[in-house]
């Protein structure tokens, strides 16, 4: 975003033109996904915009599922870097209080993949005290993160996703 807002027009508002891009490349990225395509890097650009256009409830949606997408493509050190740097930040922040618990709980999942174990288990004791104060559905989320925290546990994923040596750079 830094990059981007020298090159709009000054004096203009541009939330609206910043949200329908970004709704453009959501649509995109989710239309490509459903017939089998790779998206690319719509998705983050799509979180980009949202940023820009302080829609941060789509922000945080577009990246939740940026996570997802990461994960299934057995890139967790990519998932735990969107968190880290994006999503975390985002809604401690701004303090997104309906955020932040499937934030954190996705969190301890993508800690988990990346053989965190330790570090995932305490992120959801920090979540425990909030569990029964949650909707049912918010409860479900917690216990399914859990029982996927020991799942991986017992049954580890696929390996990291490595970068082919020919696009990595030079080899060594």
């Amino acid at each position: 975003p830094d990059k981007i807002w020298p090159l709009l027009k000054g004096g203009n508002v541009h939330t609206d033109d910043l949200k329908h891009l970004a709704d453009a490349l959501d649509l995109q990225s989710k239309a490509l996904k459903a017939t089998g395509g790779n998206p690319g890097l719509a998705p983050i650009h799509a979180m980009k915009f949202y940023s820009m256009a302080h829609s941060l409830d789509s922000f945080v949606r577009v990246g939740q599922e940026l996570v997802d997408d990461f994960i299934g493509r057995n890139d967790y050190i990519g998932a735990r870097d969107v968190i880290e740097t994006n999503l975390m930040p985002t809604i401690t922040g701004l303090k997104l209080a309906g955020r932040i618990i499937p934030v954190r709980s996705q969190y301890a999942v993508v800690l988990a993949y990346c053989g965190a174990f330790d570090a995932a288990d305490t992120e959801m004791a920090r979540l425990a005290p909030y569990e029964d104060g949650l909707e049912p559905r918010g409860q479900w989320e917690l216990r399914n993160q859990r029982a996927l925290i020991a799942h991986l546990r017992e049954n580890p994923p696929p390996p990291q996703w490595q970068m082919p040596p020919k696009l990595g750079g030079p080899a060594r």
